[in-house]
């Protein structure tokens, strides 16, 4: 998350003094808990603007896909993204893609779509 992203946000919540040191520490932590692996590259947290499925596990350093884990079924069990998590860093972008494009993360996002939407309507 870039300075100009977290003003905006405290700007337009209005915070007490104790929730912005809250958001403060919340924003330091998330800009500096990657790990690196041993090239120097790290998960970035700006993937998730383009890849809204992945969900970084900090204690892990995995990626999964969050849609594929709660949405999806038990065929899922031998995609890297569901089971063991991801980690390949230099190739993350590729197999995000890759992975998006897969029939069953497509299924999963639709399922995950449809429960928030008729959880909606009730």
């Amino acid at each position: 998350m870039d300075k100009s992203m977290s003003i905006s946000v405290v700007t337009n919540l209005n915070p007490s003094p104790n929730l912005l040191s809250t958001m403060t520490l919340l924003v330091s932590k998330h800009r500096h808990f990657c790990l690196n692996d041993k090239n120097g590259r790290s998960y970035q947290p700006h993937w998730i603007k383009t890849y809204s499925s992945i969900h970084y596990e900090e204690e892990e350093d995995l990626v999964f896909c969050f849609s594929c884990c709660v949405y999806g079924s038990a065929q899922l069990k031998s995609d890297n993204f569901v089971s063991i998590g991801f980690n390949n860093w230099k190739k993350a972008i590729e197999k995000f893609r890759e992975h998006q494009k897969t029939s069953y993360h497509e299924t999963s996002y639709i399922n995950g779509l449809e429960e928030k939407f008729y959880k909606n309507q009730f």
